[in-house]
């Protein structure tokens, strides 16, 4: 009896402990967002980045960039794609979309934080099974 009511006790905590390492891990994981559509979220966008970032461009015709940005006027920006083709002027009317090179700081601490409770639901598991003694 007393067995069956410790197997039935770790089973639901290694339940209760997935359940929360899930939740955890959905709520931390960052939605993704659009960039803001028009002319207007596009500079809000740019200047978000701001001077010396990375960028990923798609364009309304279809075609793609990437680069550094470089300058910031009201009607364009000059995006430095390297080797690849020099400094290019884009203006905002051609920007469909625009987005920051590379993971956010808020992706990157999801990441660790999603790897840290998977791996302590994993060491709470083990020192369970081997308190129990079960095989």
């Amino acid at each position: 009896m007393r067995n069956q009511f410790l197997c039935f006790i770790r089973d639901r905590v290694i339940n209760q402990s997935i359940t929360l390492a899930i939740v955890v891990m959905l709520v931390l994981v960052p939605a993704a967002q659009g960039a803001e559509g028009g002319t207007s979220g596009i500079h809000t966008e740019v200047m978000h980045l701001g001077v010396g970032h990375k960028a990923k461009l798609v364009l309304k015709d279809g075609g793609k960039e990437k680069g550094t940005i470089i300058a910031i006027d009201e009607a364009s920006f000059s995006l430095d794609r390297g080797s690849k083709g020099g400094v290019t002027a884009v203006s905002y009317d051609s920007v469909k979309e625009i987005h920051r090179e590379g993971l956010s700081k808020g992706a990157k601490i999801g990441i660790v934080v999603a790897v840290v409770v998977v791996a302590a639901v994993g060491i709470v598991a083990l020192v369970i099974r081997s308190r129990l003694k079960v095989i």
